[in-house]
This record gives structure tokens, sequence and C-alpha cells, in this order.
């Protein structure tokens, strides 16, 4: 029984003397790596690596030791600052630099409300795709490297023209354009959708009719190989309609709106 006890107390003692082996070799494992001046975050995030369940809140080492973790973390998830508007006023002039825009009423605001200069605004009320290859001389002058083109909400108004004709007329402006300006890069934009109330009102210009001529002017584009700004998408609301809020007729914009149309044109270089 004696000789039982002396045993027992012999493997006691063995596995105490592990257990304490164990949490020195720990000790001296964490002074090695401090005394050779690496973090103990790099150490664990090296066996992190292998072991995804290892974090900051699962170590015994102070919060100290995880300070550049969080500073780490801190700064990847920090939200990039949105730009002032005096920013991005200095970011459409310098994309826009060479460029003119050619429209009707809705482009002309683009001049009036400060976005491009007048002198590279070619635009005025009651405008057609027709009408507009009267600009295309005094463009040619300027020499300008892009060429933004945003016509339809007239001709679909006037004289109960079809979409087809409208496309007829669209294509012979585009003809024209790249004759006259061979090294520019001309840009078709969608024709912008109206609000509810305006199009219960005007059964011409209706979304409906809109979206028709968006879908032709896209496969016009692709003919002339030009490029289409669906710009409409970003004027739309969930039900395909002009918000009421952004336009004072529901059919032009609000000034403060033409900053999505500009932002929308940007996405595309």
């Amino acid at each position: 029984m004696e000789k039982s006890k002396e045993i027992g107390k012999g493997i006691m003692k063995v596995i105490s003397r592990f257990i304490v082996g164990v949490l020195l070799v720990a000790s001296c494992g964490v002074f090695v790596i401090n005394f050779a001046g690496i973090p103990v975050d790099t150490v664990i995030s090296v066996f992190a690596k292998e072991d995804r369940s290892i974090t900051p809140h699962s170590t015994t080492v102070s919060d100290m030791q995880w300070q550049p973790y969080y500073e780490a973390q801190a700064k990847k998830n920090q939200k990039k600052p949105k730009d002032t508007e005096k920013e991005k006023k200095k970011k459409r002039e310098a994309f826009f630099k060479d460029a003119v825009f050619i429209g009707d009423s809705i482009t002309e605001g683009v001049s009036f409300y400060g976005y491009i200069p007048t002198k590279r605004v070619f635009a005025k009320k009651g405008c057609t795709a027709k009408a507009a290859a009267k600009y295309l001389p005094d463009i040619a002058k300027i020499k300008p490297k892009k060429v933004y083109i945003l016509l339809g909400s007239n001709d679909l108004n006037y004289n109960n023209k079809s979409i087809d004709k409208i496309i007829e007329e669209y294509d012979a402006l585009l003809t024209e354009a790249k004759k006259k300006l061979p090294d520019a890069t001309i840009y078709v934009q969608s024709v912008f959708p109206v609000t509810q109330k305006y199009e219960q009102k005007n059964k011409k210009i209706t979304n409906k009719r809109i979206n028709a001529l968006n879908k032709k002017l896209i496969a016009l584009a692709k003919e002339h190989d030009v490029t289409y700004v669906n710009v409409a998408k970003s004027l739309k609301d969930k039900n395909g309609r002009l918000p009421s809020k952004w336009s004072s007729d529901g059919l032009h914009l609000k000034d403060q709106y033409y900053a999505k149309w500009f932002d929308a044109l940007m996405q595309v270089k």
C-alpha cells in the first residue's frame, strides 16, 4: 500500500514538472520574440494563416501588443471621405475640358448651371436630330476630342414622327458627324425618362416610347461604332420614371440633379 502511494506521488511530481516546463518555454518564447524586435501580432498572424481561430482575443498577449493590428483594421475599414463640391467641379472640368455637347433645352442647362462653358455647348430649345446637323461645321473648328449628343425628346413630340423616322434622321446626323469630326469620340446619350404626371398629359413623350427609342439608339450607336451612354438608368426611380422631385415640369432636370447626369457620363471613358 505504501509502495502504491509512493508511485502515485512520483507520477504527480513528473506531471507537475512537465506543466511548469511548458509554461517556462511559452514565456521564454514571448520574451525571445520581443527581444528580437518581432511584433507578436506578426508571429501570430503567420500561425493564423493555418488556424483561422487565432484572434487578438484568443491569446494571452497584452492588448498593447495588438495595437498595430487594431490600427491597421481601423484604417482598412475607414470610409474614403467624399469629395467637396469644389473638388467635384474640378474633376468635372478636367474630364470634360476637351468636350462639346449637342442637344436641346435639356442640354442648354449644361451651360446655364455652369457645368460646361457656353462656347462648347451647341443646344437650343426644340432642337431635333435633323436640326442639330447645322452645328457640325462650327464644332469642327473647335476640334473637340469628345462629342456628347442628347436628342430625341423633341423628335418624339413633333409632327407625329415614328420612332423609325427619328432613327433615320439620327443616322444621318451620326454619318455627318463622323465625317466632320473624324478624330472625336462620339457619345450617343439615352433619351431621359419623364415623370408619371408628365407622360399622363403628353401621350407623345411617354416612358414607353422613350424606352423603345433608346433601344434603337443602342443598335444605331453600335452600327456607327460610337459609344452609347445609358444615362437614363441613373435618372429612373423603381418604376422606371423620372422622380417627380427631380424636375419642375416633368421633363427638364432641376439644376441640382444635373450632377447625377454628369456622374453617369464620367463612368464612361
